[in-house]
């Protein structure tokens, strides 16, 4: 919805798409047919979630950003989605980098796991290649993975403040409806 608005606005939409093991990119342009290629490369990465991996992960979220600074024009509008698990002071530099000389809204994707442990108990938990066994039952675990997330939280939050960037926290179980106004201005654009 954001890239129909851009494109509404005769704005150019591009995007990088990526998981550990590769990325496709789709350069910025005013056209539909390439806002439908980065739906479509969203879509078949989506798809692509639950099979294992077996390689070794050597795409980093950092390299990312500065392919988006090599990508963006200055003065470029740039959504960053992610559930920014990885974030650390490389990916931190890179939006200062980034952030310089665009405006940069952060879109964290929070699944409601990442913010509390489930209810005391042990569980069985897959990756798709192995399983591990979690013991939710310990208080002290529990908090000390509530405080490591909104640490994380915070440390995101603070980098985007220092480039003047917006960030905003989403469930990934809310509607588009609930969050997607707030990125839109009054007339309707981005």
């Amino acid at each position: 919805l954001l890239g129909w608005a851009a494109l509404d606005q005769g704005d150019r939409v591009g995007g990088i798409v990526f998981n550990d093991q590769t990325h496709l990119e789709t350069r910025p342009r005013r056209s539909r047919k390439s806002l439908l290629r980065l739906i479509h490369d969203c879509l078949s990465f989506n798809h692509r979630l639950g099979e294992p991996e077996h390689a070794q992960p050597h795409n980093h979220f950092s390299d990312m950003i500065m392919a988006a600074q090599r990508t963006s024009r200055h003065g470029s509008l740039i959504f960053i989605i992610s559930d920014f698990s990885s974030f650390g002071p490389d990916l931190e530099t890179r939006l200062n980098q980034l952030g310089r000389h665009n405006d940069l809204h952060g879109i964290q994707v929070v699944d409601p796991l990442d913010r509390e442990l489930p209810a005391p108990g042990r569980y069985s938990i897959t990756d798709g290649i192995g399983i591990q066994e979690i013991d939710t039952r310990s208080r002290h675990a529990r908090s000390r993975h509530i405080a490591q997330f909104e640490a994380r939280t915070t440390q995101v939050q603070r980098a985007f403040q220092k480039v003047q960037g917006r960030f905003t926290q989403v469930a990934a179980f809310e509607q588009p409806d609930d969050y997607l106004p707030q990125f839109f201005d009054q007339r309707g654009g981005v």
